[in-house]
């Protein structure tokens, strides 16, 4: 039986030759940009289900236990969490060389390729998590 709490979404644009995968847990939603052979080129933070966890050895755990990984306090901006997410509330949407995730009409993320940059609304300090959208940093 498929776990409530997970998200998947696969979508490939044959025109570019990339494909994006959103993929979340109850804790986190990360989305990849893959080739045509299905390898990730670059991954990107969406968002936080909630859990935001305070060193990289929580993240660690967590990997460990196989949850994707949850975002760490000192990188979330005001728009890290989105609680009550369905797979069915978010969309992907391409521009050349542009894959965006939106939920509704907000901006979650955009990966640039071939550039292979990431930029999310939940992140306001680039590291681990990518870079923070245009006018979400700190």
């Amino acid at each position: 039986m498929e776990d409530a709490n997970e998200i998947y979404i696969s979508e490939f644009n044959q025109e570019e030759g990339v494909g994006l995968i959103i993929s979340g847990d109850e804790h986190s939603v990360w989305a990849y940009l893959t080739n045509e052979d299905n390898e990730i080129l670059l991954d990107g933070f969406v968002c936080s289900r909630g859990l935001l966890i305070d060193t990289n050895d929580d993240v660690r755990k967590y990997i460990e236990a196989s949850f994707q990984p949850p975002l760490i306090r000192e990188y979330a901006s005001e728009f890290a969490v989105k609680t009550d997410l369905n797979a069915d509330d978010l969309t992907i949407a391409w521009d050349e060389g542009l894959a965006s995730v939106l939920l509704g009409d907000e901006l979650l993320l955009e990966m640039e390729y071939p550039e292979l940059a990431a930029f999310s609304r939940a992140v306001k300090k680039s590291g681990p998590f990518g870079n923070p959208l245009e006018g979400e940093t700190e």
